[in-house]
């Protein structure tokens, strides 16, 4: 879950307006839709079903990322959004697959084990 300790003070605006992801290790890198679908399919293709349906989830992401207007967003908020569409559109199993991915890469993270 995304928490305060992970808030990164920005002081200045992207100059090209474009939106910013926030990486964990404070890293700020270009908003890309197509990271968020190759997310999704891999949630679906472990829970054993089609990922056709991860473009229009992306979409519906990205869509509801850009309607907040931010210029930075952290990697972790991106994450809820995810699991948060996942619920909406009905693919509880996906989305059970997809939070114990991410408590999973907390742990080890945690644990010092990965980056």
């Amino acid at each position: 879950a995304y928490t305060t300790s992970r808030v990164v003070k920005i002081s200045a605006k992207a100059a090209d307006g474009e939106l910013r992801v926030v990486r964990r290790n404070n890293q700020i890198t270009p908003f890309n839709v197509t990271k968020i679908q190759a997310a999704i399919a891999k949630a679906f293709l472990a829970s054993g079903e089609d990922p056709a349906p991860a473009l229009i989830l992306a979409q519906q992401v990205a869509e509801r990322i850009r309607q907040e207007r931010p210029v930075f967003i952290h990697i972790e908020v991106i994450q809820d959004y995810v699991q948060a569409s996942l619920m909406r559109a009905g693919f509880f199993r996906v989305a059970e697959r997809y939070i114990a991915y991410r408590a999973r890469r907390a742990l080890l993270r945690d644990l010092g084990r990965d980056g």
